[in-house]
C-alpha cells in the first residue's frame, strides 16, 4: 500500500507540476482567465459531491479497497495525460 501511494504521490507531484504551463500554452490568451475560472469552480464544485460519494463507497466495500482503486485511476489517467500531445511535446520557450 505504501508503495501505491508514493507512486501515486509522485505522479501527482509531475501533473500538478506541469499542468498550468499546459494550460497556458492550448489556452488562448484572450479567454484564458475565463477558462481557469470554471475550472477552479467546477473543481471546488465537484469536492463536496466526491467526498459524499466516496464517503458511501468507503462505507460499502471499505478504506483499503477505495485507496487501491482510487491509486490506480490516477495513475492510469496521469499516465495517460502524458501521451497526450501537447503534454508529450511540451518543451519551455528557452527550448522552442
Amino acid at each position: 500500500m505504501v508503495l501505491v501511494l508514493g507512486s501515486v504521490g509522485l505522479v501527482e507531484v509531475a501533473v500538478n507540476t506541469i499542468a498550468p504551463s499546459v494550460n497556458q500554452r492550448i489556452i488562448p490568451a484572450r479567454v484564458f482567465g475565463r477558462v481557469i475560472s470554471v475550472t477552479i469552480v467546477l473543481m471546488s464544485g465537484s469536492e463536496p459531491m466526491a467526498k459524499a460519494a466516496s464517503g458511501w463507497i468507503i462505507a460499502q466495500i471499505g478504506v483499503s479497497p477505495v485507496l487501491w482503486w482510487a491509486g490506480a485511476l490516477e495513475i492510469a489517467i496521469s499516465t495517460v495525460a502524458f501521451f497526450v500531445p501537447v503534454v508529450r511535446t511540451y518543451s519551455t520557450a528557452d527550448q522552442q
